[in-house]
């Protein structure tokens, strides 16, 4: 049994203040279940199971307990050895010492990392802060697949295997988004590519949906037609399903690329096609996110159609008061209340400050789209010393 087993269940019991008498009543005696809580015994499954669904926390019965626990440490073993940076052990650390304790450690296990059932519901109803307190497994896979991926593929292989995922295709999906993570995006290609397969051997539709989205966000960037083709049959069977999130998350994902598109060639039919496809997002989705409004309402402005993005602004406003006290409200706020005229100098200085507020948080990821469209706006107003010096920034 993982050490961690009994101190869940202490830590519950007293939570609840539960007495012991109370919780073991025609489970096992109370010294047995002192031994249990200390670490000092081996239940079995069938204990466990008792003890925890009196606890109400959620517990697996289809497999060998002690099979997870072995490969859930193994994998977390092999992840901490590898994080030679102190300040990632520290912080991979304190999130296990949290996760220990946490009631929600099955469903986000099955959800979040085995992919066993269905995650649309569980992703419309679970909020991003609640699913990232709660999954520290998933931080310390993805963080030491940046380090080294290759040292823990045959560790996540075995952890998959043994929930009994052998010839499904889930442990070459699960694969492919480790090494998509970690920037390995030839190897995230291929595992992708025999997912699929499997999953079109064993007729599974909804699974080939995801492979085909995954291969395409592996190869945006490397082959756009081929990325366009896969897209498409991700939407496609996506009607088949009736899976109007997917769908919507496509359509996200395929605005960003064209507005990339535009900042490169400066196309803009590209721009219209990156307005389009938001619009159709934010249309489809059931759960309307301020990144739905920040593409529109950016998009519109780039387009110098500011009644359109004054009418977003308007309705994100409305949509959900947490998003005020953002960095993206802000200074979405401060772009709208200028006026038509001075819009295009003005919102490039807007954007500068954004520039620079995003280097200081380290929010890189940002600063370079910022960035892009920096240079694409000084080309326009042929300032090209800084567009020049702003490509030449460093990333």
């Amino acid at each position: 049994m993982s050490p961690m087993v009994g101190s869940i269940i202490r830590d519950e019991r007293i939570k609840q203040a539960m007495k012991q008498e109370v919780l073991c009543h025609k489970i096992c005696s109370p010294s047995y279940l002192s031994k249990i809580e200390s670490n000092q015994a081996n239940p079995s499954d069938d204990v466990l199971v008792l003890l925890f669904q009196r606890l109400n926390i959620r517990f697996i019965t289809d497999i060998s307990q002690s099979s997870l626990y072995e490969i859930f440490s193994e994998v977390t073993n092999y992840a901490l050895y590898e994080a030679y940076d102190q300040d990632v052990n520290k912080r991979l650390q304190k999130s296990l010492e949290h996760y220990r304790y946490s009631k929600y450690y099955w469903d986000i296990y099955i959800h979040e990392l085995l992919l066993i059932d269905t995650t649309t519901d569980f992703e419309i109803s679970t909020s991003l802060p609640e699913k990232y307190q709660y999954h520290p497994f998933v931080s310390v896979l993805y963080s030491q697949m940046h380090i080294n991926p290759d040292k823990i593929d045959e560790a996540i292989r075995r952890l998959l295997l043994s929930q009994g995922q052998d010839d499904s295709g889930i442990v070459d999906f699960s694969l492919s988004q480790s090494y998509f993570y970690a920037g390995k995006f030839d190897k995230s290609y291929e595992c992708a590519q025999r997912s699929l397969d499997t999953f079109a051997n064993l007729g599974n539709i909804r699974m080939m949906m995801h492979a085909h989205f995954q291969m395409g966000n592996t190869i945006i960037y490397s082959n756009f037609p081929k990325a366009l083709s896969h897209f498409e049959s991700c939407r496609r069977i996506a009607k088949l399903c009736n899976d109007s999130q997917t769908i919507s998350d496509l359509d996200y994902n395929l605005s960003a690329d064209y507005l990339d598109l535009y900042f490169k060639n400066g196309n803009y039919e590209d721009l219209l096609t990156a307005q389009s496809l938001i619009l159709a997002a934010y249309e489809s989705s059931p759960k309307k996110s301020l990144y739905h409004f920040e593409k529109i309402i950016l998009i519109h402005l780039y387009l110098n159609d500011l009644d359109s993005a004054t009418l977003y602004f308007k309705k994100m406003s409305v949509s959900d008061n947490t998003w005020k006290e953002s960095l993206e409200y802000e200074a979405l706020e401060y772009a709208v209340s200028h006026s038509m005229f001075y819009l295009e100098r003005n919102y490039a200085i807007l954007i500068e400050s954004i520039l620079d507020k995003n280097l200081k948080s380290n929010i890189y990821t940002r600063a370079i789209f910022i960035q892009n469209m920096l240079v694409s706006i000084y080309k326009k107003q042929k300032r090209y010393k800084r567009a020049l010096d702003l490509s030449n920034f460093p990333n």
